[in-house]
């Protein structure tokens, strides 16, 4: 079940859906595959619109988004530990860069001709 029952993954407020043929990639599903003439437009555009959207690269239908939204709580452990491991990544860098500009502002600041 979905914790928030939103139109769009993670409780996004906003959303889109479709009345044309679209596929889920997440679990290959097919919807309004006969709304559409031979040249892509809509026939019946008060059909049963399909929420989409794109996750990892990836059309995913609102079929799925319960599917994907359950197994990204079930590794929440997992996930924050990974991202503590970069941001513990990036403050090294950053603190690497501003040492380095600290010795720059000293040097600079030393200097009484241009050399």
């Amino acid at each position: 079940m979905r914790f928030d029952d939103s139109p769009d993954l993670f409780g996004v407020g906003h959303g889109v859906s479709t009345v044309g043929k679209t596929r889920c990639e997440f679990c290959g599903a097919v919807y309004h595959a006969d709304n559409e003439d031979e040249k892509g437009d809509v026939i019946d555009p008060y059909a049963d619109p399909v929420g989409e959207t794109i996750f990892a690269g990836k059309t995913i239908c609102d079929c799925c988004w319960e599917k994907i939204e359950v197994e990204i709580l079930r590794r929440m452990p997992d996930i924050l530990r990974w991202y503590n491991k970069i941001l513990q990544a990036r403050r090294a860098r950053l603190e690497g860069a501003e040492d380095l500009m600290r010795e720059i502002f000293k040097t600079v600041k030393g200097m009484t001709t241009v050399q």
